[in-house]
Parts: structure tokens; sequence; C-alpha cells
């Protein structure tokens, strides 16, 4: 289960990963047990490659 200071510290993750990626993150919510994220990604990647680097 997540705590406050785990989302705070998945949520810093999110946009360092959004960054790097020239992603741009719309929207996050981070539950104790899951999270939803919608970005805004340059082209037609694959999904499971975008979830895969959010994950990683």
């Amino acid at each position: 289960m997540l705590s406050l200071t785990h989302a705070e510290t998945l949520l810093a993750q999110f946009q360092e990963t959004a960054s790097y990626r020239k992603w741009t993150i719309r929207a996050v919510a981070i539950m104790f047990n899951h999270f939803h994220i919608v970005v805004a990604v340059p082209g037609d990647p694959n999904p499971s490659k975008v979830l895969g680097d959010f994950k990683a």
C-alpha cells in the first residue's frame, strides 16, 4: 500500500520520465494500490511501451 510519501515520490518519478522522453503529463491519480496517468506522446508508440517506461 502506498503512503503519501510514496505517492509524492512516484509523481516526481513520473514527471522525470515524461520530461526525459519529451512527453506531457495531462493528469495523474495515485491511489493506495494503483495509479492512472494520462500522457500526451508524440507519434503513435505502442501503449505497452509507454506504460512500461512509467512502471520501470
